[in-house]
C-alpha cells in the first residue's frame, strides 16, 4: 500500500471512523517496516463533515464531477476570449451541476446513516465551485481526498495586477504626449484587466440571471404548495365536521339500541310467562 491508497481509503470513511482507521494503518505500516509511510498516514487530517460528503462523489457520481470538471475548463477558455452568451450558458450549466452534485452528496452520506445539515451542503457546494479555479482542490475533489472545506469568491482567474506609473514632474503638453512611444506591455495590461472585468461582470450577469429564474420557480412552488395546504385545510374541515356528524349519529343510534334491546328484553320475558302460563292449565280440558 502507499499514501494515496490509503488517503483515498480513509477519506470515504465516516468522519467518527477515521482517527480509530488511520491508527491501524499507521501500526501496519509500521510493523511492515515503513517509517516513512507510517508518519505520512499519521500526518492525513481527519475530514470535515462537508469535506466526506465532498469525498463520497469520486465514487458515488464520478460522471457529474468531470462533467463539473468540464465546465471549469470551458470556463477558463470562456474567460480567455470572453463571450457574454458562452459565459451565461456555462455558469448555469455549473450551478446546475453544483446544485445536483450537492444534492447526490445528501443522499450518500444518508445512505450511510447520516443527514447533511444545510451548513454543511452548503460548503459542499463552496468546495466544487472553487474546484473549477483552483487545480489543487479539483485534484483532491476528483480523487476523493478532501480533508476541510474550500471556497473562491471570485468570477474567474485573477487578472493581472497594473503597475503604477509616477506622475510627471510638470504637465506634459500635446507635442509632449504624441512624442512619446506607447508602452504595449501598459496597454496589454489594461486590455487583460478590461477583458477579465468584462467576465466577471458578464458572470455576475448569468449568476443574477440564474437566481432571478430560479427566484421565480421558488415563487410559483410556494404558491402552488399554499393553494393545495388551503385545500386541505378545507378538506379536513370538512372531514371534521363529518367525524363530528357520525359520532353524534353513532351516539343516537347506540341509545335507540339500548333502548331497542330493552324492550327486546321485556317482550322475550312476557312471552316466556304466557308460554308458562299457556302449558300450565290455562285453558279446559275435554273430558271433564
Amino acid at each position: 500500500m502507499d499514501r494515496d491508497e490509503v488517503a483515498r481509503e480513509l477519506y470515504r470513511l465516516d468522519p467518527g471512523e477515521f482517527v480509530a482507521a488511520r491508527t491501524s494503518r499507521v501500526k501496519q505500516a509500521r510493523a511492515a517496516g515503513d517509517r516513512e509511510l507510517a508518519t505520512e498516514i499519521g500526518a492525513l487530517r481527519r475530514p470535515t463533515v462537508a469535506a466526506w460528503g465532498v469525498n463520497l462523489l469520486a465514487d458515488g457520481a464520478p460522471e457529474q464531477l468531470a462533467e463539473l470538471l468540464d465546465v471549469g475548463v470551458a470556463l477558463a477558455e470562456a474567460q480567455r476570449r470572453p463571450a457574454a452568451d458562452r459565459l451565461r450558458e456555462l455558469a448555469g450549466r455549473r450551478r446546475t451541476v453544483v446544485a445536483a452534485l450537492a444534492r447526490r452528496a445528501a443522499a450518500l452520506a444518508a445512505d450511510r446513516g447520516r443527514t447533511l445539515s444545510d451548513a454543511a451542503l452548503r460548503e459542499i457546494s463552496e468546495t466544487l465551485q472553487a474546484a473549477l479555479a483552483d487545480s489543487e482542490v479539483a485534484e483532491a475533489v476528483r480523487t476523493g481526498t478532501v480533508a476541510t472545506a474550500s471556497s473562491y469568491s471570485g468570477f474567474g482567474p485573477v487578472g493581472p495586477v497594473l503597475t503604477a506609473v509616477p506622475e510627471p514632474a510638470t504637465e506634459p503638453t500635446v507635442e509632449t504626449v504624441a512624442a512619446q512611444p506607447v508602452r504595449g506591455t501598459e496597454l496589454d495590461s489594461a486590455a487583460s484587466a478590461l477583458a477579465t472585468a468584462r467576465t466577471a461582470a458578464a458572470e455576475a450577469r448569468a449568476a443574477v440571471d440564474t437566481l432571478r429564474a430560479e427566484a421565480s420557480r421558488n415563487a410559483a412552488e410556494h404558491a402552488e404548495l399554499e393553494a393545495q395546504i388551503t385545500a386541505l385545510r378545507a378538506e379536513l374541515s370538512t372531514a371534521q365536521d363529518r367525524r363530528r356528524f357520525l359520532a353524534a349519529a353513532e351516539a343516537a343510534t347506540r341509545k335507540s339500541l339500548q333502548q331497542a334491546e330493552a324492550e327486546l328484553h321485556k317482550a322475550e320475558l312476557h312471552l316466556a310467562r304466557s308460554e308458562q302460563q299457556s302449558g300450565t292449565g290455562g285453558s279446559p280440558r275435554a273430558d271433564s
